[in-house]
């Protein structure tokens, strides 16, 4: 079946310069030394942290704008501005 870790994932430099695409989380993950990567790949390609390893990662199939690679914390709010 289709897992997760066929996704296939592209990798970008920290400033959003698109370097390459794995078929999957697994080979990106060997990419850079093995499968014990595979969990902070798959955290940033859900943008859960920003970047890893030097490298932003995203799903390729998803249409990547400008504003995915700016790293938004979970708990950050929008401070109220009074007008």
């Amino acid at each position: 079946g289709k897992s997760p870790h066929r996704k296939k994932v592209n990798k970008y430099s920290l400033d959003g310069i698109f370097i390459e695409t794995f078929d999957s989380i697994t080979e990106a993950a060997n990419s850079i030394g093995g499968k014990r990567y595979l969990s902070n790949i798959s955290a940033s390609c859900l943008n859960k942290t920003n970047h890893v390893y030097g490298y932003i990662w995203r799903f390729a199939n998803k249409i990547n704008n400008k504003e995915d690679f700016i790293f938004r914390k979970k708990k950050e709010r929008k401070k109220r501005v009074w007008k």
